[in-house]
């Protein structure tokens, strides 16, 4: 019996008393996928897809590693595993991963013919930004193929990590005695001899995108033993002839010494039209920000390509503003000697921007804090879910240490997240894919959100930019050391943020959950927030005045971001939580908050 006939005898029947199987999509030596109702109280809630495999004698570890894996990622362009499940089928007891609901596979679209050359992009772009958070994260994947590529909404996400591998060493590699594992179609050469390294994957990436483009595998055989071969000793010529970008990007992916291959961060780079391998485009007229680093004359053709990293964007200050508390007001007496007051009483104050919008800025006190995480602190953060496990919890970590006391200067901060309304006041445009006036702006960047600080503080008179990193956790802690601003129990979080559990896979309107001690809301959860900072792998030599760190040691082209998002674990949503993204990435997760001094 092969495994469709087999796997095909459960169909219309009961997983669990909360899962009905409709219908066999697919099934191989791994288990099988099915299309599910999720039904409560007797009724269809919506339909999911399930992978299904039987509890083996000896494979509990592997399958449970499985489940374990593909409900702690997550990331808009990995299909989402909602939750894992124990049932029986015919009285054979299975485990199964309950998981979004795709369209199809890139393997089975192939089959129809080539891809759009702009959805080819957008896929390579999602690909390329799902490994970037893997890899950021110490996993290999290992068999990233058109199979494991599916449709869903109209986008294209990663999946299947049944084989996916956390490497101890995160920014190297490591040799297994196993055999060969994945699909050696898409396996890179190292893999062989059992080399495993983060750059596998940017290997079977460009496998992949040449097989897109051209309908062909670039090293295509007629045996498996021929193909070997031909990946060994072979380059792929035809990768000159792709059209930009992705001629430089397949050769930079089918490098063979993998420790020369490219990354998922040089992908996303020669992908964005605004980056180019560590410069950023940008379209004239600038504002003064930008004009302040540019070189006499430069920006005749209309646009002008200057470094993203190793700047200091600055405002521009003009002899005719001050500081008010009313943003029409840009003039001498009674008024200055107001806003002056208020600086120096650090009040809460609202700025009024055209068009109905307001921002609300809370007043933040000077005051010193120990900024991240202890290691006692571990204990704590294992609790959170049940499955994690304590060498995880302790690599997972490593950024948010060494805790360090920091000292803060007085500041303020927006209430919220910056919302489209007030977006759309400043910016007059409206990126966001969740669009509603009072719901947080996202699909910004790093470089979107400069721009708009810079508009903002031109707008108003007054100085806005980005939180620096220890501004940002001094804030959200709001006088607290524990994992959220409320305590430590996970149980409480729903109360104060939108996320994976509770946020229907999109962003909610702001300023719906419970504030923390400082009068804040949505710092936990909704949309990451861009900080001033750079990326670092941990806090070791970080400033200790409140300032951002920006400094040669830092990653080149990634920012900070805090705080999590509407698809995040609870983990990502603690106080100390760190992760990154290019300056350049833009993601409908990604938003931002605003502070004045």
């Amino acid at each position: 019996m092969n495994p469709n006939q087999f796997w095909g005898m459960f169909e219309d029947e009961w997983f669990t008393p909360k899962y009905r199987l409709k219908k066999l999509l697919g099934a191989g030596s791994f288990g099988a996928v099915f299309l599910a109702d999720d039904v409560v109280a007797d009724r269809i809630m919506r339909e999911v897809a399930i992978k299904i495999f039987s509890y083996e004698s000896g494979q509990q570890e592997r399958q449970i590693a499985e489940l374990q894996t593909a409900i702690s990622l997550k990331h808009p362009s990995l299909l989402e595993g909602f939750s894992p499940e124990q049932g029986w089928l015919k009285g054979i007891e299975c485990l199964g991963l309950v998981m979004e609901l795709a369209q199809e596979s890139l393997g089975l679209r192939l089959q129809r013919g080539t891809l759009p050359l702009a959805e080819v992009k957008a896929m390579v772009k999602n690909l390329a930004a799902a490994l970037d958070y893997l890899h950021g994260r110490g996993i290999v994947h290992r068999d990233l193929k058109p199979a494991n590529i599916m449709q869903v909404g109209g986008q294209w996400k990663l999946t299947d990590f049944g084989i996916s591998r956390l490497l101890e060493n995160r920014n190297g590699s490591e040799t297994a005695p196993s055999h060969q594992v994945g699909t050696i179609a898409y396996a890179p050469p190292e893999s062989y001899t059992g080399k495993i390294s983060l750059t596998w994957d940017l290997w079977s990436l460009g496998v992949v995108i040449a097989e897109t483009l051209t309908g062909k595998h670039p090293f295509a055989s007629n045996t498996i033993e021929e193909m070997m071969q031909r990946v060994r000793i072979e380059d792929y010529y035809q990768a000159s002839q792709l059209p930009a970008p992705f001629a430089s990007i397949v050769q930079g992916c089918l490098i063979k010494d993998y420790t020369k291959r490219w990354t998922a961060a040089q992908v996303l780079a020669a992908l964005d039209p605004t980056s180019d391998l560590g410069r950023v485009t940008v379209l004239l007229p600038l504002s003064p920000s930008f004009r302040k680093i540019l070189p006499t004359g430069a920006g005749a053709q209309g646009y002008v390509s200057i470094p993203n990293s190793g700047i200091r964007i600055e405002v521009e200050e003009s002899p005719n503003t001050e500081l008010t508390e009313d943003v029409s007001v840009h003039k001498q007496g009674k008024q200055k000697s107001q806003a002056i007051a208020l600086l120096r009483r650090k009040i809460n104050y609202t700025e009024r921007l055209g068009g109905g919008a307001m921002l609300d800025m809370i007043a933040i006190s000077a005051g010193n804090f120990l900024m991240g995480t202890a290691t006692e602190d571990i204990e704590q953060v294992l609790r959170l879910e049940t499955w994690f496990k304590r060498s995880l919890v302790e690599k997972w970590l490593r950024p948010e240490m060494p805790q360090h006391r920091v000292n803060v200067p007085a500041f303020y901060i927006s209430k919220t997240p910056i919302t489209q309304e007030q977006w759309q006041a400043v910016m007059q445009t409206n990126p966001s894919q969740f669009s509603s006036p009072l719901r947080p702006v996202e699909n910004v960047s790093w470089w979107d959100a400069l721009e708009f600080c810079d508009r903002l503080s031109q707008l108003t008179g007054k100085l806005y930019c980005l939180p620096t990193e220890a501004e940002w956790e001094y804030a959200c802690r709001a006088g607290t050391q524990t994992l959220y601003s409320f305590g430590n129990r996970k149980q409480l979080l729903p109360s104060y943020a939108w996320y994976t559990w509770n946020a229907r896979n999109k962003t909610q309107q702001v300023g719906q959950k419970k504030p923390n001690a400082w009068g804040l809301h949505d710092l936990h959860g909704l949309v990451w927030e861009w900080c001033e900072d750079t990326w670092h792998e941990s806090h070791n030599g970080a400033p200790t005045d409140g300032s951002a760190w920006s400094d040669e040691v830092g990653h080149p082209t990634k920012h900070v971001v805090r705080g999590g998002s509407w698809y995040s674990l609870a983990d990502d949503c603690r106080c100390a939580y760190r992760f990154c993204f290019d300056a350049s990435f833009r993601y409908p997760s990604i938003g931002l908050r605003v502070v004045a001094s």
